[in-house]
């Protein structure tokens, strides 16, 4: 499930210079299943994006609370968001982790940090007690690797990236980074006028005026996810949809809930 929402989350292309936009995700059978707070600052050619998510409900239990955090830094060349950065936190009951993707354009290669502290539960007989003994373990992960494919985005980079990326094309792949703990590509595609008004009868907003596809594709199995990301006439994020009903999850849906203009400057020193 943490894929697919940071799939649905991270699709958020706001064309304001300062923006803090609030969403609700929700699933088909489960009903409202988390939060998220998506915050995009820009100014002098540099951009940071913010998403913060919180599961809910049901979802809260299951997960066991598990809250996340991911940060996109970087540069804006002609429309396009390259990441010089993208920092990904989560943390529930059990685990707090951190990865930290760091890119060298000039030597095409990205390096992920990696910082992991779980909490296991265990149990075993105590023969003299004849009773189970309940206990916690504690396990460190620390590592740094460099990845096998060099890219210019992360999900959030490729997300803001999405209108230039499709100026003159119907659609474009790319295989951004820390999207899964698998590697996948993503294709983004045009919506043909064809097929337009059929694809808005997806949405509740009727703010929806242009639509975009994304498909994202395992590399190693081919497993597919797909979004349809609806926007305003303004060309802000106002829902997004998942194509198709899932098994276990149903349909997906992210949907705004509010959304405010700040002062770049003053945001970028906080962010």
């Amino acid at each position: 499930m943490r894929f697919w929402l940071l799939l649905l989350i991270c699709v958020s292309a706001l064309n304001a210079s300062a923006t803090v936009s609030t969403y609700n995700v929700e699933l088909s059978l489960f009903g409202k299943v988390g939060e998220a707070t998506i915050t995009v600052a820009q100014e002098g050619g540099e951009y940071v994006m913010v998403v913060d998510d919180a599961a809910t409900g049901l979802a809260a239990v299951i997960s066991g609370n598990e809250r996340g955090r991911f940060v996109s830094r970087g540069k804006v060349v002609d429309g396009i968001y390259i990441s010089d950065s993208f920092e990904q936190y989560q943390t529930n009951n059990s685990v707090v982790e951190s990865n930290v993707f760091v890119f060298d354009h000039e030597q095409r290669s990205v390096t992920r940090v990696q910082d992991k502290n779980e909490t296991i539960e265990q149990s075993r007989f105590n023969i003299q007690t004849m009773s189970v003994e309940r206990y916690k373990t504690y396990k460190v992960t620390k590592k740094q690797t460099t990845l096998e494919h060099y890219t210019q985005h992360d999900p959030l980079s490729l997300s803001l990236s999405i209108p230039a990326l499709l100026k003159d094309r119907e659609s474009v792949v790319i295989e951004p980074v820390a999207l899964a703990k698998k590697e996948r590509k993503m294709v983004v595609h045009r919506v043909s006028l064809q097929d337009l008004n059929e694809t808005l009868d997806e949405f509740h907003s009727k703010m929806v005026t242009k639509v975009v596809g994304l498909d994202s594709y395992e590399l190693e199995s081919g497993d597919e996810y797909g979004v349809y990301i609806g926007y305003d006439a303004d060309g802000a994020l106002e829902e997004v949809t998942t194509k198709q009903l899932y098994y276990v999850i149903g349909y997906g849906r992210i949907e705004k809930i509010s959304s405010k203009e700040v002062n770049a400057t003053e945001l970028l020193e906080l962010l």
